[in-house]
């Protein structure tokens, strides 16, 4: 007689039958994935509440004047936008911003439909205090109060920006012959040429460009601070950089 025993019979687990097992296991999966969604809509959340936060900054009208340079505006026009430009005439940025909409922006002006602040910053300042120089020899101009002179002159210095890594840039000679390329007067040629860093045009540019810098920081956050920003009714715009119409749009 054999003493191998008969293995009990499994009972087949009917159609439709509980899986405690198998239930927990679902459940399990389904909770964790719930949890992934939970997490990574808080995320988006505060995603986009930063940007609400980042885009609701603004500046009074009156403050942002204080740090303007020049403000570019047709005699006796009632333009529909005014602009706060925040720039470097050493980024190149900067340089393909004023490519790419200078004379749409020009154009705008001399029709009476848009009124420019030009917010001129030195942040690419090195040995040769280009930034700043620049931004001396621009107040200098501006100083004739002459819409076409100053605009010619921005225009300029853009077109014969020297590369971001001149650390010298232009001589103050240079500076003068380009004013003078321009139509600006002898007494401004002389004085760009012979300007000092620490007196004159340059001290009142380097202030400016100061006030300048912090108002980029306030708008911008202090790690997002950028040239060119164009600021428009007192916040950061961005839709110049996505649409090409973005000027027409502001100015009809």
């Amino acid at each position: 007689m054999s003493n191998n025993k008969v293995p009990k019979k499994v009972k087949p687990v009917r159609a439709g039958a509980k899986n405690p097992r198998q239930t927990s296991s679902v459940v399990t999966y389904v909770l964790a994935g719930l949890a992934i969604v939970v997490v990574i809509a808080v995320i988006a959340i505060g995603i986009v509440a930063s940007d609400k936060d980042k885009s609701g900054k603004s500046l009074p009208q009156d403050q942002l004047a204080q740090t303007t340079l020049y403000t570019a505006v047709k005699p006796g026009a009632t333009p529909a936008a005014t602009l706060d430009l925040f720039e470097d005439f050493q980024c190149p940025a900067c340089q393909s911003f004023e490519k790419q909409y200078g004379e749409q922006i020009v154009q705008a002006i001399n029709d009476g439909k848009l009124s420019v602040r030009y917010h001129m910053v030195n942040f690419l300042d090195r040995s040769g205090k280009y930034s700043s120089r620049a931004a001396g020899a621009a107040k200098a101009v501006a100083a004739e109060n002459n819409l076409d002179l100053y605009l010619n002159f921005h225009t300029k210095l853009y077109d014969q920006q020297p590369p971001e890594t001149n650390a010298d840039g232009l001589s103050n000679e240079q500076l003068a012959q380009i004013a003078a390329s321009v139509g600006a007067s002898p007494a401004t040629q002389q004085t760009i040429a012979t300007q000092q860093l620490d007196s004159g045009n340059v001290a009142d540019a380097m202030t400016l460009a100061s006030n300048s810098l912090k108002q980029m920081s306030d708008l911008l956050g202090a790690s997002n601070v950028s040239t060119p920003s164009v600021v428009y009714q007192g916040k950061v715009y961005t839709k110049y950089q996505s649409d090409p119409n973005w000027l027409s749009e502001l100015t009809k």
